[in-house]
Formats: C-alpha cells, sequence, structure tokens
C-alpha cells in the first residue's frame, strides 16, 4: 500500500476505498465512479486471446500439441449431431447455434498432436457489447440443460454411428459446462466449457482419455488474457 499522505484528496481517497459507488478524486475534482467496467474487446484483438499451443499442451498433458486449423468462421457440424436443440453443448462456435446471436466477429483453432490422442477447439466471438454477450449467454444456458444425462448418436460419412453420454450441465462462476463420454470407446472423453466475459464468448471443446477439467482451465486462461480496462 501506498505511503499516506496529508490532504483532503487524500482522506476522500481513502473512504472510496471503504464506500461502493464513491466519486474516483483526480487533482482535487470528484469524478463519478465508472460503473460500466471495461472497454468492449475489439475484433482486432481476438487473435491475441487464444492459448498458444506450448500452454494448451501443458494443460492437456501431451507434449506437441499442435494448431491444424484456423478459422474466422463458424463451424458447420449440423450433419453429425442428430438433435440441433442440443448442437449448443455438443460443438463449439457452431453457425446454428450463434445463427440468431448479434455477434459481429469470431476466430477458432482446431490443436492435436500427430497420435490424435488430445484434441482441443478454442474459440472466441465478439459481440457489440456485454449485454449482447450475456443474452447469448443466457438463451444457450437454457438450451444445455435439457441435453445433461441424455445419449445420442453422432454420425459421420463413411462411419458407423458413434454413441455418447452427456453428464449433468454445470454452472458454476459464470462458465458453463459439462463432460461427454464417448461409450464404446476405453474412456475417451471431452469436456465442453462456455464463458461470457465483458463483450466476448469463450467456447471450449476438449478431448481426451478420462478429460477431467481442461476445458475450464483453457476457457478461464482466455479469460486472463481478456484487457481489464
Amino acid at each position: 500500500m501506498r505511503k499516506r499522505t496529508a490532504g483532503l484528496a487524500c482522506t476522500l481517497a481513502l473512504a472510496c476505498a471503504m464506500v461502493a459507488g464513491c466519486a474516483r478524486v483526480t487533482s482535487g475534482l470528484a469524478v463519478p465512479a465508472d460503473h460500466d467496467g471495461p472497454r468492449p474487446v475489439a475484433a482486432s484483438l481476438l487473435p491475441d486471446l487464444l492459448l498458444d499451443a506450448a500452454t494448451i499442451s501443458d494443460i492437456m498433458g501431451a507434449p506437441g500439441m499442435r494448431v491444424k486449423d484456423s478459422r474466422s468462421r463458424m463451424f458447420d457440424a449440423g450433419r453429425q449431431f442428430p438433435d440441433r436443440s442440443c448442437m449448443a453443448a455438443w460443438m463449439p462456435a457452431e453457425q446454428s447455434v450463434y445463427a440468431d446471436a448479434d455477434w459481429t466477429s469470431t476466430i477458432s483453432q482446431s490443436l492435436s498432436e500427430s497420435s490424435l490422442d488430445h484434441f482441443v477447439v478454442q474459440a472466441v466471438t465478439v459481440f457489440a457489447n456485454r449485454d449482447d454477450a450475456q443474452s447469448f449467454f443466457d438463451a444457450t444456458a437454457r438450451h444445455w440443460t435439457p441435453c445433461g444425462e441424455r445419449t445420442f448418436a453422432t454420425s459421420k460419412d463413411g462411419y458407423s454411428d458413434t454413441p455418447w453420454t452427456f453428464d449433468t450441465v454445470a454452472d458454476i462462476d459464470s462458465t458453463l459446462w459439462m463432460t461427454q463420454h464417448q461409450d464404446d470407446s476405453a474412456g475417451w472423453s471431452c469436456q465442453r466449457a462456455l464463458r461470457v466475459s465483458n463483450n466476448v464468448a469463450i467456447d471450449v471443446l476438449a478431448c481426451k482419455l478420462y478429460v477431467s477439467d481442461e476445458g475450464v482451465t483453457i476457457a478461464n486462461g482466455i479469460d486472463a488474457r481478456l484487457p481489464s480496462v
């Protein structure tokens, strides 16, 4: 803590630290407190928000993960998943999920290592303001919740149907997350995580054998990179 100095300005500054909503003191002039929080994140900053491959590797416990795909458009996985009402819980940055949301720009990366034993999608999408972003989160949460504790079968051209079971959906500390288990595998699972911070939606999928909290950890790491002013 700075050493206190005598004077009216110091007294007012100390009072402001203890009373919520107090004016900020600058050069002896009272300035209204800022209740609006940090400025909206600009679309130009989106590439700087994603975690680098080395950090993703550390979180996933998989040395050598690399970016396999980078895009500034949404995914279109609708043909792989049978229940459109639960598409939001299945895939990050899915165009049908964001279709009615007022987003302005997006960027996503898919990462894996050569053995394909670990797989991550990290995506960030910017909205015009925080209210639009929060409205998207609230609407998406309503779609996620009924999808927990259900089984689905995904399909892909040339492959047989793959059964998945979704765990209960959790909404903790402003983060929506769930675990997906591939039923015909020996422990392959994915964690989905969605968080909105300021005017940015952070959308993550992290897959490995016996996934734990890797998806939420990646979302937290991206959130920590958002500007605070």
